[in-house]
């Protein structure tokens, strides 16, 4: 669904495109892997629809989610998860769901965090999320999208869009680097078209 190898990925997802949801799913692959997850969030996920999307995961598996959520701001987050981060394999996952505010610019401590945190060159693969800006950007080259947190992060980690297929119902477009492909909501989260 979402290419992890390639580096860290700052996933822009517009509204009800299900950011969330997706990083559940691929977070559940992970963990039916073998692997951990580190999820950082500033509000939990809904948990009825995390238990729709990692509730046939047995209890091993959950022992290797840590969820952390990011109430102090994202610099204390990424402060106090260090060794947790630090800890993460090349096949585990870190998440920062919604690392930035989902309208108006983002703050400079977050944009600080998230620099710091790619700076750093975690060994484990690297979700962040944020809502995009969807005025047109003149020198874009996305479908009129525009990443939040401007070019001091945005030239560093690969910027990847999710949105509502508008012609097609419970179908989403991932845009990678001027590639398309569609995934499908499911009730058990997202599953490739």
């Amino acid at each position: 669904m979402l290419e992890l190898g390639l580096g860290p990925v700052h996933l822009c997802y517009g509204p009800g495109a299900g950011a969330t949801t997706l990083c559940l799913s691929i977070s559940s692959t992970v963990l039916e892997s073998g692997n951990r997850v580190l999820w950082i969030a500033r509000e939990m996920p809904d948990p009825e629809r995390t238990s729709q999307i990692l509730g046939h995961l047995d209890e091993e598996a959950l022992m290797r989610l840590t969820l952390f959520e990011n109430r102090r701001g994202l610099s204390t987050s990424v402060t106090a998860t260090k060794s947790l981060v630090e800890r993460l394999g090349g096949n585990d996952l870190l998440v920062i769901d919604d690392w930035c505010d989902r309208h108006g610019r983002a703050r400079a401590d977050d944009i600080e965090a998230v620099r710091e945190l790619i700076g750093r060159g975690p060994e484990c693969r690297v979700v962040i999320t944020s809502a995009y800006v969807s005025e047109p950007v003149s020198n874009s080259s996305t479908s009129g999208f525009s990443p939040r947190g401007g070019s001091s992060i945005n030239e560093s980690i690969r910027v990847v869009f999710l949105y509502d297929d508008g012609q097609n119902m419970g179908y989403r477009i991932i845009e990678d680097e001027g590639g398309y492909s569609r995934v499908f909501l499911t009730e058990t989260g997202f599953v490739p078209s």
